[in-house]
């Protein structure tokens, strides 16, 4: 995988949205869903338990791709799994 660069908004987004470290690389390595979104940027998604929530929860990682580097845009949580990922509202 290519070199990955949070941005200060998208670290800023992480942490007070209460997002583990570990579950963004997690999903950053190995995203349950991706969209295209053209000229590079994708939104990379996956499933998490969230321990303050104590739910099941989508986080969503926006991130631009270029050829030398994978930079993370922001950063979000959700619980509208449904809304996201087929058939994700189990």
């Amino acid at each position: 995988m290519k070199p990955v660069r949070w941005t200060a908004h998208a670290e800023q987004a992480r942490s007070e949205r209460g997002i583990p470290l570990d579950v963004a690389e997690s999903v950053l390595l190995g995203p349950e869903s991706v969209e295209e979104r053209g000229a590079g940027r994708k939104v990379l998604m996956g499933r998490f338990a969230d321990p303050i929530l104590a739910k099941e929860m989508l986080l969503r990682i926006i991130v631009d791709e270029t050829p030398a580097e994978v930079v993370v845009v922001t950063i979000y949580k959700t619980s509208n799994v449904g809304s996201y990922l087929p058939g994700g509202g189990r």
